[in-house]
């Protein structure tokens, strides 16, 4: 590649998703099994908007709690969108670890 190709790249600016996908692990005895709806490769429609599908997700979390974990969105390209760490839905109790502490 030349320079001036490389130039290019970089310097061009980041295009828009094409689309929004979620992003969710089954929960399988002890393994997490990733998954992710629609399913780009079957040729489904991608959610149009970043608010659709959080909201999707959402609904989704809601009636699976437990079996499916760790939701977020991503974008076209299997990128978790911006600030998905703060919205992330983990669908599970966390147990709090004991404390070697005796009071």
């Amino acid at each position: 590649m030349k320079l001036e190709d490389a130039m290019r790249i970089i310097d061009s600016t980041p295009s828009k998703p094409k689309g929004f996908m979620i992003h969710c692990e089954l929960k399988d005895g002890g393994l997490l099994i990733t998954d992710y709806f629609p399913d780009k490769h079957k040729d489904e429609e991608l959610i149009k908007t970043e608010v659709e599908a959080w909201d999707l997700a959402a609904k989704f979390a809601a009636k699976t709690y437990g079996k499916y974990v760790n939701i977020y969105v991503v974008d076209n390209n299997w990128q978790p969108v911006p600030g998905y760490e703060e919205k992330i839905i983990i669908n599970r109790e966390i147990k709090k670890e004991m404390s070697n502490d005796s009071n």
